[in-house]
């Protein structure tokens, strides 16, 4: 069955169908929701509903007999959340340190809310540190993810956080389909530039 791609809940069907029904694979393929859209619409289908957009996703995995599906490994997911909470954690926190710098700005300041927006920022580095600390420990439980994220930060800047993230939305690299993609994509290439010049780009 195909997917549209940038559904996350799609990708949470996919996975618990895999597990409800025993199957290590699914048939199923990720598309552009332009593909499906414009697939209905060679279909002459306007009306657009549940039961229709089944239907229609239903045709055009005939068409596509779409290869089957393996769901990602366990490190996937427990690296993928993490880093998204990281993400959102590092946002709280500075959306904090502007409110408290806005705050200090006043001729009087109130102490408890001083006090509490000091708690808070003791909160959200507490947090980060015990997720950053998680995340390392998840590396570790695969050594395969573990050696690629090592190799990933021998290139010049390049820390832990893009080696992880690279290895997650790239699902290690099993999303690209060639060398130069997987380059291309930690823009670890060579490119030409404007005035033909070829340089190396690292990110």
């Amino acid at each position: 069955m195909p997917c549209p791609r940038g559904h996350g809940s799609n990708r949470v069907v996919l996975d618990e169908l895999s597990r409800t029904s025993g199957a290590r694979r699914v048939c199923g393929e990720w598309i552009n929701p332009a593909q499906a859209h414009h697939f209905a619409k060679a279909l002459l289908k306007r009306a657009k509903t549940e039961a229709i957009d089944a239907q229609t996703l239903a045709q055009l995995a005939m068409v596509l007999q779409p290869e089957p599906w393996t769901p990602p490994p366990q490190i996937y997911s427990a690296l993928q959340q993490r880093l998204a909470q990281r993400d959102d954690l590092l946002n709280l926190r500075q959306q904090v340190r502007n409110q408290r710098h806005a705050l200090v700005q006043y001729p009087e300041v109130i102490p408890e809310v001083r006090v509490r927006m000091d708690q808070l920022l003791a909160t959200f580095e507490a947090q980060l540190a015990e997720v950053e600390s998680e995340i390392a420990a998840a590396l570790t439980q695969d050594a395969v993810w573990a050696a690629a994220a090592e190799r990933l930060q021998s290139i010049k800047g390049v820390g832990w956080v893009t080696a992880a993230w690279t290895l997650v939305t790239t699902l290690h690299f099993t999303s690209c389909d060639t060398v130069d993609a997987r380059t291309a994509y930690t823009y670890c290439t060579s490119r030409r530039n404007f005035f033909g010049d070829k340089k190396l780009w690292v990110l």
